[in-house]
């Protein structure tokens, strides 16, 4: 039960975030959609290893907008001090083609 559980979650959060954000650039862009898609930043593994199952947790809502075409790219930023939740990070979304780049937190701000 708790498995299937944390995948039905874990898609739920997948949709809902999704559709939270294209409602959010909807309300501030109106039909002026970002050119090239939409970039996201996430910190850490937030995907399949940070759940039971499923697609993970900020990870399913990169790849929901993904499946829908409209993700331009993730940046993960790497945690300290070995930096390993961003590479598992970077490894997961790129078995899902989904763009995306690693960077250390000292430079992303």
């Amino acid at each position: 039960i708790t498995l299937r559980r944390d995948v039905s979650s874990c898609h739920s959060i997948g949709k809902r975030g999704a559709e939270v954000i294209l409602a959010d650039v909807a309300d501030r862009r109106g039909d002026d959609f970002p050119e090239g898609g939409l970039r996201l930043m996430t910190l850490g593994n937030t995907g399949r290893l940070s759940a039971a199952w499923g697609e993970g947790t900020a990870l399913s809502v990169a790849s929901e907008l993904n499946k829908r075409k409209i993700l331009g790219g993730v940046t993960v930023l790497e945690t300290r001090p070995y930096g390993q939740g961003s590479r598992i990070a970077a490894t997961e979304m790129a078995l899902e083609n989904m763009p995306n780049t690693a960077v250390a937190v000292d430079g992303a701000s």
